[in-house]
C-alpha cells in the first residue's frame, strides 16, 4: 500500500488517496488499475472504510486507489465530483510508476460514490480526456 495526495484543479486544495498494491504481479504485463469512490451519501465515510475493497482488488492483481474526496455539507457540488475526475486523472498520469496500463483504467464505487464514478466518467468523456495521459480514448470500465 502506498499514499499520496492529488492536488484539487478547483482550489489547489490537496485530496488523499491510498493505492492497493498486489504483492506480485500475475504476469509480466502492466495491470489493470481501478479508482474507487466510497458511498456515504456524499457526507461520511473515506478511504479507510472502505478497506476490504482495496484490499480484495489487490488481492485479484488490480492495482487499487482509493479516494478521500471532498464531503458535503462543507463542500458542495461540484467540489466531490471534481476530486474524483482529479484523482482519475492522477492514477492516467500515474499509471507508469505503480506497473499499471492507463488504457485498463476501471473507475468504481458503491451508492454515492458510484454516483461520483459515473459523473466524473461523463466529465472525462465530455472533456475528450484533457489532462489524461496521452492517448486515452476512454475508460475501460465503470463497475
Amino acid at each position: 500500500m502506498c499514499e499520496d495526495v492529488v492536488r484539487s484543479s478547483l482550489d489547489a486544495a490537496l485530496i488523499p488517496v491510498r493505492a492497493y498494491l498486489p504483492r506480485t504481479a500475475l504476469t509480466n504485463e502492466l495491470l489493470p488499475i481501478c479508482v474507487f469512490f466510497h458511498g456515504g451519501g456524499w457526507v461520511y465515510g473515506g478511504g479507510g472504510s472502505h478497506d476490504h475493497i482495496g484490499r480484495y482488488f489487490a488481492s485479484r492483481g488490480i492495482v487499487t486507489v482509493m479516494v478521500d474526496y471532498r464531503l458535503s455539507p462543507e463542500h458542495k457540488y461540484p467540489v466531490p465530483m471534481i476530486d474524483c475526475l482529479d484523482a482519475i486523472k492522477w492514477a492516467s498520469k500515474s499509471a507508469d510508476e505503480l506497473g499499471c496500463d492507463p488504457h485498463r483504467l476501471i473507475v468504481a464505487g458503491d451508492s454515492a460514490g458510484a454516483s461520483l464514478a459515473l459523473g466524473a466518467c461523463l466529465k472525462a468523456r465530455d472533456t475528450r480526456y484533457e489532462g489524461f495521459v496521452d492517448g486515452t480514448g476512454g475508460i475501460a470500465g465503470i463497475l
